[in-house]
């Protein structure tokens, strides 16, 4: 049986986070999901439909994103993307990367 509720934009985005803090405790890494989903939320993404934080936080974490710094691979042309276009769609330009979610410190949160 499913029930609707509602619930406050920033708690929402809280629960996403403190998932996400179980899995890392590296601050730069939560402020770029925190970023990520402070988006998802104002922009709607949730909105009527099933909200479950693990499945939602746990494979943004495991499966879905991933965290670039300087040096690795694709940073570069992340970068340039960013630095041109923000965040956003990338699939057309950096290959194996679908989307640049948000940047933080000079790092950048990337959904494949």
């Amino acid at each position: 049986m499913m029930v609707s509720v509602e619930i406050d934009a920033e708690e929402m985005i809280d629960s996403l986070v403190n998932r996400i803090a179980v899995w890392t405790n590296d601050e730069d890494v939560i402020a770029l999901y925190e970023k990520m989903y402070e988006n998802y939320v104002y922009g709607g993404c949730f909105e009527g439909s099933e909200f479950n934080v693990m499945a939602i936080a746990d494979n943004d974490y495991v499966n879905w994103c991933d965290v670039i710094r300087d040096g690795e691979e694709h940073y570069d042309e992340i970068k340039a993307f960013y630095d041109e276009n923000g965040c956003g769609d990338c699939s057309c330009e950096i290959y194996g990367i679908s989307y640049i979610e948000a940047e933080h410190n000079g790092m950048f949160l990337v959904r494949y």
